[in-house]
């Protein structure tokens, strides 16, 4: 009998004894990346904002590195989170634009990690970022927005307000910070005894801006005479769509216009422009109240990271993890080309992101040097001690924020963005030809004989794609370089290659880049315009991404109606 009840004894405690070992017999810290979509720098309050939109993050910066001059390589989801994912430019790793897929070429931060034997899981909030486009690379579990579809879930119990004014998208396109906490959390708690990544990513500040209630009132107290504003279809259309204001697009260039529609069509035959038939849509009331709720979007934000930091401290795990908070890009708002938005343009406001890096036994300290979103990965690796053999564009800072050894960073660096379709080029200044013009002329057209010819031609492109150079200037329309205080600007500015224009900029003495310097600091631009020349001429083998070649036509085409529905279209 004692004998029995010794055995009973063992059976129970042996397991649990075993478990506790493995959980304490592992001294590496734990990885938890939570990326902050469309969130810019200067408007977290541990960046010097004036409102108190980050009290949680504070906290944290508090207890970390804290780096003041980061920027993203590029202002857009897929491409910018790929950079932070494998320490890649996009000139290398060719995600040019949201939705193209990712190539298995290059190994992943999850990749790597799981290799090292790392629990590795996923949860976004938009599906940009989604397992079909190749996100889930590396990834035990990966929670993304697809799932939610085939569930069965509709628009009727959708919370938040942005859901209730925006375009019927669904939740195959976006869901609330709250849901991928609540998400996350239940999976942290199954693997909380476990050394784990966890990637975060959150989309609320993303356009339109409409917190929920009890957070949008906090900054402006008329809030909802704010919604009611912009649930103006045409409005939403004009504002949210990632588009310039149709009111007073800053310039008279067509590519700062926004896209015609059906129902503009009208105003192009007759000649009367938006701005009189739509006074005063932007007034700077207007202005005010979207960047409020674009700052209340980020508070609650804020409070779900708040909740991710509890149940590390609760578990206690805090110590032992290292935590990076990273923003994907910025965002415009209002004070360049009177736009809101970001992947059009590579001013400071879409670019600069913050970035927050937490590691055990690491002083916490600010940061002036300029680091990019592909050094994000190679300054994790290095702190982990895990060597990678994949070439990587990104240096890593560890050095410097773990010794204050001074590191090599580079003398310049180039920045990219895909704006999306051009304007036909105008010929001796005419303007261009109307859109229902150009409808007719195609359709005159023999359309079957010109498909056929472009279906051979892609054919035998296909073919031999792989042995052919990648032309970076035909996927990205706009290129910078920062080079000390000076940013030069290169955009194309219609489909015809040589419709160039600059922009130079001393971002030192003019951080909101309100005054083109081009015309009068030409030796400047001349440099400069050689360090972008000497990058686009780089030979680039092209990368075929299988995932392109498996996509069915309704695949493509709802991919197409989901980009049109975020506004990149």
């Amino acid at each position: 009998m004692t004998k029995n009840i010794l055995l009973f004894i063992l059976l129970i405690f042996i397991p649990w004894c075993f478990a506790y070992t493995v959980t304490q017999a592992d001294p590496r810290p734990n990885v938890l990346l939570i990326t902050l979509d469309t969130t810019r720098s200067d408007h977290l309050s541990c960046y010097g904002y004036e409102r108190k939109t980050t009290p949680n993050i504070d906290r944290l910066a508090e207890d970390s590195v804290l780096f003041k001059n980061a920027v993203s390589v590029i202002p857009l989801t897929g491409p910018s989170h790929l950079s932070i994912m494998t320490g890649l430019h996009p000139g290398s790793h060719q995600v040019f634009a949201n939705a193209v897929p990712v190539s298995k070429k290059f190994a992943t931060m999850a990749e790597i990690l799981r290799k090292d034997g790392y629990e590795t899981g996923a949860f976004v909030s938009v599906w940009l970022v989604n397992p079909s486009i190749g996100f889930d690379q590396g990834f035990d579990f990966f929670s993304g927005i697809k799932e939610l579809k085939e569930q069965g879930a509709d628009d009727s119990d959708m919370p938040n307000e942005r859901r209730r004014i925006s375009r019927p998208r669904g939740r195959e396109a976006i869901r609330s910070g709250d849901e991928t906490v609540d998400i996350a959390l239940n999976w942290l708690e199954k693997n909380r005894g476990r050394k784990f990544f966890a990637w975060v990513h959150l989309y609320d500040p993303h356009s339109p801006y409409a917190p929920p209630d009890e957070y949008g009132k906090i900054y402006n107290p008329d809030y909802q005479e704010y919604l009611n504003s912009i649930r103006n279809p045409d409005f939403e259309r004009e504002a949210f769509a990632d588009h310039p204001d149709p009111v007073n697009p800053g310039g008279n260039k067509p590519a700062d216009r926004p896209q015609k529609s059906l129902s503009r069509l009208f105003e192009n035959l007759l000649g009367i422009e938006s701005e009189y038939k739509l006074p005063g849509r932007y007034t700077p009331e207007l202005v005010n109240q979207m960047i409020a709720a674009y700052d209340a979007e980020i508070l609650f934000m804020d409070e779900q990271v708040e909740r991710i930091f509890r149940f590390l401290i609760e578990n206690g795990i805090y110590e032992n993890t290292i935590i990076i908070i990273a923003g994907d890009h910025g965002e415009i708002l209002y004070e360049n080309k009177n736009y809101f938005g970001h992947h059009k343009y590579l001013y400071n406001g879409s670019l600069n992101i913050p970035l927050i890096m937490k590691f055990p036994d690491v002083a916490p300290k600010t940061v002036e040097e300029t680091i990019t979103n592909v050094d994000i990965l190679p300054t994790l690796l290095d702190s982990l001690e895990i060597t990678n053999k994949m070439e990587m564009d990104g240096i890593s800072f560890f050095p410097l924020i773990s010794e204050n050894i001074r590191i090599s960073t580079p003398d310049h660096r180039i920045y990219v963005t895909h704006s999306g379709k051009l304007r036909a080029p105008t010929k001796s200044g005419k303007k261009p030809v109307p859109a229902i013009a150009r409808k007719i002329r195609r359709n005159v057209n023999t359309v079957k004989i010109k498909r056929k010819i472009i279906t051979a031609v892609l054919r035998v492109y296909r073919r031999f794609y792989g042995k052919r150079r990648w032309q970076i200037d035909r996927h990205f329309t706009r290129f910078a370089v920062v080079k000390g205080d000076w940013k030069l600007i290169k955009s194309r500015m219609s489909s015809k290659k040589k419709d160039i224009e600059y922009e130079l900029y001393n971002i030192s003495n003019d951080p909101g880049e309100l005054h083109d310097l081009s015309s009068e600091e030409e030796e400047i631009v001349s440099e400069l315009k050689l360090l972008l020349k000497k990058y686009i001429k780089q030979k680039r083998k092209p990368i075929i991404p299988e995932q392109l070649l498996e996509k069915s036509e309704d695949e493509k085409k709802e991919e197409l109606k989901s980009l049109k529905s975020l506004g990149y279209m």
